[in-house]
Order: C-alpha cells, then structure tokens, then sequence
C-alpha cells in the first residue's frame, strides 16, 4: 500500500517498511552492505503490532530528535461494512530503540479513514507537522505544538535537487536524508531534508549532488533552516 525508505539504523543505508491490508503485518526490510535486504517484521515489533490494521501513507521521520529515524504509519478500512470502530483506525508510531527493535508511542488518538499523508514543517518552528487525506472527510492536519525538545537542523535545497543525498555529522555519528518528490502514499512531502541532532549544538552538513560533486559546511548552528546553495 504504502512505503517509504530511510536508513533506521544509521549505517548510511536505507531501509523500507512497507504497509499491507488487513491482517497483514506491516513489513520493515533491513539493507545489508551487499544490498541484499533481510526481513525483520516480526524481530523488530512491528509485525505483531500492525496487524490487525490497514495502512497506507507511511513515513520515516525522528520524532524525539535523538539523531535515529522513528516510523508513522496511517491507517483505514476500505469496507465501511467492517463497523464504524474498524472502518477509522488510529494512525501509529513506532520509537526506534537503537538495537534493530521498535516500539508503540503515544501518537494520535483519533481514528481516521487515511489514505495519503504529507509531512513538513509548515509554520517553521523547528518540528515536522503532517497533513493527513482522508475518504469521505475533510483532511487532518497534525500539528505539533510547542518548543522542540532536543537540537535539530533544517536542510533546504533548490528544486533541481531531486536524487541528491545530504549527510550530516555529529559527534555521535552521520545521519543521512535523500531527496525525494514522492514519499508515503500518494503524496509529496517538503522537501527540506530534517535531522534530529540530539544535543548536539553544532555538525558537519555534506550535499552530494547527483553528478558526484559535493559541498561542504562546517561549524553549522543546529535549530535552524540551513541554505545549502544551487547545484554546482
């Protein structure tokens, strides 16, 4: 149904987690350095818990800001002749532990008939807000309020961008996003590349555009939007 890509373990590559029907597992791929993928469903958590739900629009995105991508996934029935409590479910998040596992979080309670979702930072305050598309209802907007917890950077890129890769480093390590036009289901996300930094005050930005060549930034601020220039 829906899928999305991102490296979750923070070895510089990317991972899929695919949604499925209902009482079907939702499925996490885990890449390997021969790009084989290894099926963690069921190792992992998410098996178990996603099984009695019907998703569409997933993501991958870092919602604590601990510099480790989490995962959302949004939910909804295609036969209202399930019942009112099983026709709108509860969209999900998984926290990422660290250690190839993942766990349920407190995420959004009301139930929705979602299809589609689009993530981005709308009002600019530092966190990632999501819109939500819904069947037969208007659509939902997840608003996140109030100051972000932990250090994070905002990478912004020129419309040719498309396929480029920005790494980021940070004492703890280098974290990398892909632009995309496309993520999820049916949906086109800000393309701003958005890391969590941890406590982090200060990293190292790296664009590696799609002809090979590359910019370096040292020293930059976290909590900010970062301007990384045109393609050379």
């Amino acid at each position: 149904m829906g899928v999305d890509a991102g490296d979750l373990f923070n070895r510089g590559l990317q991972d899929l987690f695919v949604t499925n029907f209902a009482n079907e597992p939702y499925e996490l791929y885990r890449n390997s350095p021969s790009h084989f993928f290894e099926d963690i469903t069921w190792t992992s958590g998410v098996g178990k818990a996603t099984l009695p739900y019907m998703g569409w629009a997933t993501h991958f995105l870092d919602l604590d800001l601990d510099g480790w991508l989490d995962i959302v996934a949004f939910n909804g029935h295609i036969y209202p002749e399930v019942g009112a409590t099983n026709y709108r479910q509860k969209a999900q998040a998984f926290r990422n532990l660290r250690d190839g596992r993942f766990e349920p979080a407190p995420f959004f309670e009301q139930p929705l008939s979602a299809r589609g979702a689009a993530v981005g930072d709308y009002d600019n305050d530092g966190d990632l807000d999501i819109l939500v598309n819904n069947i037969d209802e208007p659509p939902a907007l997840l608003h996140r309020k109030g100051k972000p917890q932990r250090n994070w950077l905002m990478v912004a890129l020129p419309s040719n961008a498309i396929g480029a890769r920005v790494n980021v480093t940070t004492p703890d390590g280098t974290h990398f996003r892909e632009i995309r036009a496309q993520s999820g289901y049916l949906s086109s996300s800000d393309r701003r590349a958005y890391f969590g930094l941890g406590d982090a005050a200060e990293c190292t930005v790296e664009v590696r555009w799609l002809n090979q060549k590359t910019r370096r930034i040292e020293n930059v601020n976290a909590n900010q939007v970062l301007l990384a220039g045109e393609s050379p």
